[in-house]
């Protein structure tokens, strides 16, 4: 049976692997262990795998590789082909998570700035498995949106491609696209290092930018200028370009900071490990059917009853006392303000403690349930409409 290396945070992966198979586990605050040989490697985004990375002792005996993730910019792919190695990825396992955080975060501003969600348009640059989650449920909950995405305007003649001049004229852009530094990919895709720069935040009427696909998709510094000068309101970064240490100063004055998990919950990370160790079984020709996961035994499940526990206080609230808008709902539910603040007070540290900081954020905070999980009362509900949309697949 083959041995398989693996990062020791990707859950559930014993469940998922097939018993016989002999799995090694390593530490992705470490580099890869040296002296190990395996027939296969699943790793997460926060390890790099090319030419400088891959221990030679590895690169000769490895036939597959496979991240846990949506995205693959943390894989030299070139690389990895020219070497014969297979890549699988998890496309897809966490789309509905991140069009989650990106709604239940425009709502927070739509709310808080006394803005008109029908009358909010959202320009959404990107529209992979991430962007059209993003698209389906913005337009469920009444915004209107308009589309970027050049590549898949060449694959479907159908789409309605909006250009750029058209599309910095939203009130809002939210990103959902790799980074790609190069000119134009083999594929066909085109540079978004940079997509959003001073040029275009100086020619847009934008008023909010949130990114949560890839830090250096949106130019940092140019945001922050806008911000100082008032040409933009706001900006909602769940990305950053220096990740696992952001820029301190970028960090302060986001409207809403959080430390790479848009698109963290636990029915996503469940789809991306089943997702990648169905690839690696069919790769190797591994006849394996594993057990279906029961969610309600999670220890992370136990969350949907305290979280529904604190929705029933909301709902039994006299009216004096009843929330005027949603927002008490969705930070019950999505905590995002609670972690926004946590790593916000975290740049105040050194690069070195803020680095700690925000991979201790990222990786070791319990992982939250997807809204359809959950039961929200019918008073709630029927006060606040636009919750109907997040809870419902």
């Amino acid at each position: 049976m083959i041995t398989l290396l693996a990062d020791r945070n990707i859950p559930y992966l014993s469940h998922f692997i097939h018993p016989e198979v002999n799995l090694v586990l390593f530490d992705p605050e470490e580099r890869l262990p040296g002296r190990v040989s395996a027939d296969a490697l699943i790793v997460r985004t926060v390890t790099r795998i090319n030419k400088e990375t891959l221990p030679k002792q590895l690169e000769k005996t490895l036939r597959f590789v496979a991240t846990a993730s949506a995205g693959t910019d943390h894989l030299d792919l070139p690389f990895l082909e020219k070497k014969g190695i297979h890549v699988a990825s998890a496309a897809g396992c966490n789309a509905r998570a991140v069009a989650e955080y990106v709604a239940t975060a425009l709502l927070h501003w739509c709310y808080s700035n006394d803005e008109s969600i029908k009358r909010t348009q959202v320009g959404i640059i990107g529209l992979g498995h991430t962007g059209s989650a993003v698209d389906q449920l913005l337009r469920k909950i009444g915004y209107r949106t308009l589309l970027h995405d050049p590549p898949r305007k060449k694959r479907e003649k159908s789409f309605d491609n909006s250009y750029p001049k058209s599309l910095i004229q939203c009130d809002v852009l939210t990103f959902h696209v790799p980074l790609i530094d190069v000119t134009l990919t083999p594929q066909g895709y085109r540079r978004t290092r940079n997509w959003l720069n001073e040029e275009r935040i100086r020619k847009g009427d934008f008023r909010l930018v949130i990114n949560a696909s890839r830090g250096g998709v949106v130019d940092e510094r140019a945001v922050k200028d806008a911000y100082i000068t008032g040409d933009l309101n706001d900006y909602i970064f769940d990305v950053w370009e220096r990740e696992p240490s952001p820029a301190p100063a970028v960090i302060e004055d986001a409207w809403l900071a959080t430390p790479h998990i848009a698109g963290y919950s636990i029915q996503a990370k469940v789809r991306a490990t089943s997702m990648v160790c169905e690839a690696l079984h069919h790769f190797f020709s591994i006849s394996f059917q594993p057990e279906p996961l029961n969610l309600d035994d999670l220890p992370s499940f136990e969350k949907v009853f305290e979280v529904e526990r604190k929705l029933d206080e909301i709902a039994n609230m006299r009216s004096a006392s009843f929330p005027e808008s949603p927002l008490p709902v969705l930070e019950t539910i999505h905590p995002m303000f609670g972690l926004s603040a946590r790593l916000k007070q975290s740049a105040h540290h050194d690069e070195q403690e803020l680095r700690t900081l925000f991979t201790r954020l990222r990786t070791r905070e319990p992982l939250r349930n997807e809204y359809h999980t959950y039961r929200i009362p019918e008073r709630i509900l029927s006060k606040f409409p636009v919750l109907e949309a997040l809870t419902s697949l």
